[in-house]
């Protein structure tokens, strides 16, 4: 299992993509850590809540699933 820390200094790195990405703020977002780091996790953490793509309580809905999946889109709330 990969340490917490080594999945932020490789989110902070630009090493996840978005599936991963999606998984790391849900975690974030249902451990409440998200609101407790520096920027940018706080903003990207409600930035996907807001778009629907995480749920309040830190659960990946369908849409952010499906928004991982399509990687190859722009302007995605995971894009940091």
């Amino acid at each position: 299992m990969i340490a917490m820390a080594d999945l932020l200094e490789d989110y902070e790195a630009g090493y996840l993509g978005p599936a991963a990405t999606l998984e790391l703020f849900a975690e974030l977002v249902r451990t409440g850590w998200a609101w407790e780091l520096r920027e940018p996790y706080p903003h990207t953490a409600h930035r996907l809540v807001e778009a629907g793509y995480i749920t309040p309580a830190g659960k990946i809905t369908d849409e952010g699933r499906s928004s991982a999946l399509d990687e190859g889109r722009e302007g995605s709330p995971c894009d940091g």
